[in-house]
């Protein structure tokens, strides 16, 4: 989805010096208040087979991650204050690899799964020089051309879609098909034009515009939490009679399917809190540009979504969607400054995630391995993997607590479910129980 609006780009004879895109230093303040140093580590995992030569996985890797420019790239704090970067090619990637064809395969699945669940509880420290690399891919060989590979990094790097970017590539590498070549500066022009002084003046309009439409729209939002105490989880199966409503209702009220969710969700949360609106947290892209989708970086920024019923089913959809839409183009506001002004914090964050099928290169096959176990980026967070007829669809609620005890989580998580149902059009005798 498109946020921020268009700014001018760079000449593309004229690269300048790196700086930290907007996105990348809205993380890093994030960061200081979250409540689990390792919120912004990215596990990605996949499933492959098909691999021709194995043992040139960890080469493909490191010609791909080191063309890309932004895993190069060192921040630090200056004397001043500032965040300033500089571009260093050593030590960019590190590879790991473990021959697990020997092991029992059940053992050989909850090995890898608990590895990934301590890859993510791992804390990626980008402004420490020392701790360089801050990227690492683990390969998990499982059979003679199959297993798992694992992408750790920072969020700072890459968010979901740059990161299919990154194993598209490698797995192109792998199967001999042509890639490009060199450095790709990109990232960096596009990152200068989010911190320019036309760019900071749209910031501080959107949060303005953005405060005052979630002001009118919400009338409570939640206390900071700055604890640091575990998260729970919750992890559960969407029907595949329900996706498929929600797939039939979307069409009808002509929206994306993840305005039928979202507004579920929204409908949930409301009744959870006992308020006629909510707040939500919604990660969105700011890729402007068709270009910009093929850019490996950080372009995503979280927008604060109000929901509110209205009329009936199809209307609180779109209503959602409207609100989506319009927080989406402030995607370049400043949360940071947001925050204060709104006095607390959204009630829940919703995260789409995608694991639709097989993705193909040549003899190489490969799909996306649900993420491990991970720390809430708010007091109470749900990621969605919505299901295609190929894929089923999932969920996963987190929450910190105070927010939710386990007897509590099973609650909300089935009349999110029931919720799901209804907004999908299934009669009561169809809705999970």
């Amino acid at each position: 989805m498109p946020g921020s609006p268009a700014l001018p780009r760079p000449a593309p004879d004229s690269v300048p010096e790196p700086a930290l895109s907007a996105p990348q230093l809205g993380i890093l303040a994030a960061e200081t208040w979250a409540p689990d140093p390792a919120t912004y580590t990215v596990v990605s995992a996949v499933e492959v087979s098909g691999v021709p030569r194995w043992e040139e996985l960890p080469q493909a890797a490191r010609a791909t991650i080191t063309r890309h420019e932004v895993f190069a790239w060192q921040p630090a704090v200056s004397p001043a204050g500032d965040i300033i970067v500089t571009v260093e090619d050593s030590d960019v990637l590190a590879t790991e690899n473990l021959d697990l064809r020997a092991a029992d395969p059940e053992h050989t699945a909850t090995a890898i799964q608990k590895r990934l669940r301590r890859e993510r509880h791992r804390y990626v420290q980008v402004l420490e020089r020392a701790a360089r690399p801050h990227t690492t891919i683990i390969f998990f060989r499982r059979g003679q051309d199959s297993g798992v590979c694992a992408l750790v990094t920072h969020h700072l790097f890459v968010d979901e879609h740059a990161v299919d970017l990154l194993w598209n590539e490698i797995f192109r590498r792998a199967a001999g098909q042509p890639v490009p070549t060199g450095h790709d500066p990109r990232y960096r022009c596009w990152a200068q034009t989010t911190i320019s002084e036309q760019a900071r003046a749209a910031g501080l309009r959107a949060t303005l515009e953005a405060a005052t439409a979630l002001r009118d729209a919400t009338l409570t939002s939640t206390a900071t939490v700055r604890r640091a105490e575990p998260t729970a989880l919750l992890r559960f199966a969407i029907p595949p009679e329900v996706t498929d409503g929600c797939a039939r209702q979307a069409r009808i009220a002509r929206v994306p399917v993840a305005a039928v969710y979202g507004a579920a969700f929204g409908d949930v949360l409301r009744d959870h809190f006992g308020s006629p609106a909510v707040t939500v947290a919604v990660p969105v892209s700011r890729r402007a540009y068709l270009a910009d989708h093929d850019v490996v970086g950080c372009y995503v920024n979280t927008v604060w979504v109000p929901a509110r019923p209205a009329a009936g089913t199809v209307e609180t959809i779109r209503r959602w969607q409207h609100d989506l839409q319009f927080a989406a183009a402030r995607a370049h506001a400043d949360i940071a400054q947001l925050r204060p002004l709104l006095g607390g914090e959204p009630h829940a964050m919703l995260s789409f995630e995608s694991r639709a099928g097989h993705r193909t290169a040549g003899p190489v096959r490969w799909r996306p391995v649900p993420p491990p176990d991970s720390p809430a980026k708010a007091g109470l967070a749900c990621f969605l993997a919505p299901g295609t007829r190929q894929t089923p669809g999932d969920g996963r609620l987190l929450w910190r607590d105070g927010i939710l005890d386990d007897a509590a989580a099973g609650c909300m998580n089935r009349s999110f479910l029931e919720t799901l149902a209804r907004y999908a059009g299934l009669p009561p005798d169809q809705e999970p129980r």
